[in-house]
């Protein structure tokens, strides 16, 4: 494994933070940065639809967004 990625994974690993808001946008931050230009997001199930919690580069069609009826994702 490449050192620059073991050290994200590792601080990532031991991040914390009170607020779930601030860990969920740390841990898509830095997927974004070891892949650049690449949408990174983590989204919770609620019901029938799927909410962004945290997103970084997003598609032009997500621009806006905040969450997608679970029958139109895949």
């Amino acid at each position: 494994m490449r050192p620059d990625l073991q050290q994200t994974l590792f601080e990532i690993s031991t991040y914390h933070h009170p607020e779930p808001q601030q860990v969920f946008h740390r841990l898509v931050t830095a997927v974004a940065e070891h892949h650049p230009g690449t949408m990174a997001m983590i989204n919770l199930v609620d019901e029938d639809r799927i909410r962004f919690r945290a997103v970084v580069n997003p598609h032009a069609q997500l621009a806006g967004l905040d969450a997608l009826a679970l029958a139109d994702t895949y």
